[in-house]
């Protein structure tokens, strides 16, 4: 190697290592409850670790692991009002995008990632936790999330996702089957966005399935459930209407609006 090559060489091992600003593409859970500290994983290439998260709202605070690279806790008080929260992982360089994080009111429960996306495969709910959030990720193309739930005759179950609301890159479908597995329900789109939901009474005393699942979006050429590390849900369970998140329960748009002439 010549002089001048060596010389350039021993300069740019004496540089330190340039930080990148932090790419945070999702926190999973993507919510948590009131006065709750809860563990959260971090998606994205976030460099050098560990890194420091700001929050949109006072009352949250991030801290971070330092042995395990993208995990970390946050602290939520309980005088946090429940509600959408942006947070952004941020460095010396800059900071990320915006992503969302809903503080709740209710048991928050995170998927057991044992299911194996078939009915027979169903995770048992307690129904003494209703009403309840149950944080999950659809991870894999192909995957379906079934949860098994106990209802009374005459009972009346209150379900909605948030997904797309959540800016996971999914189109949500939710279903309701009996224990049979015979589907009862099947709903798509919500009156507000991509996020559906379903009020159903149960006509006999028995086991339910709650199953969800999505589909690409933006939409792609195949049609078929999809998934990915970052595609996050809260599905909302309950058994009275007012038990649902108010910005989950459809509102009264009004009448139509006269044409004018």
């Amino acid at each position: 190697m010549r002089g001048p090559a060596i010389v350039s060489a021993l300069l740019f091992a004496a540089l330190p290592a340039i930080a990148a600003v932090p790419a945070l593409e999702s926190v999973f859970p993507a919510g948590g409850k009131q006065g709750a500290e809860i563990d959260v994983t971090l998606s994205g290439k976030i460099e050098p670790w560990p890194c420091a998260i700001w929050f949109s709202e006072k009352g949250l605070t991030f801290t971070p692991d330092p042995a395990k690279a993208g995990t970390g806790k946050i602290r939520i008080d309980a005088s946090v009002k429940p509600g959408p929260v942006y947070l952004r992982a941020h460095n010396a360089e800059g900071a990320s995008p915006p992503l969302l994080f809903i503080v709740g009111d209710q048991t928050e429960i995170n998927e057991e990632e044992k299911d194996n996306s078939t009915l027979a495969g169903a995770i048992a709910l307690d129904r003494a936790k209703l009403p309840c959030v149950v944080n999950g990720t659809l991870s894999a193309g192909g995957e379906l999330d079934v949860y098994r739930l106990p209802l009374e005759k005459g009972e009346t179950l209150h379900a909605r996702v948030e997904g797309y609301g959540l800016r996971s890159l999914i189109d949500p479908a939710l279903h309701l089957h009996d224990a049979a597995g015979n589907r009862l329900i099947l709903q798509h789109d919500g009156p507000a966005n991509l996020d559906p939901g379903f009020t159903f009474t149960a006509p006999e005393k028995g086991d339910y399935l709650i199953s969800l699942a999505g589909f690409s979006h933006p939409p792609a050429a195949s049609v078929a459930y999809t998934g990915s590390k970052n595609s996050h849900y809260r599905l909302h369970l309950a058994l009275k209407p007012g038990q649902i998140p108010a910005p989950l329960v459809p509102t009264d748009l009004g009448a139509d609006t006269v044409a004018g002439p």
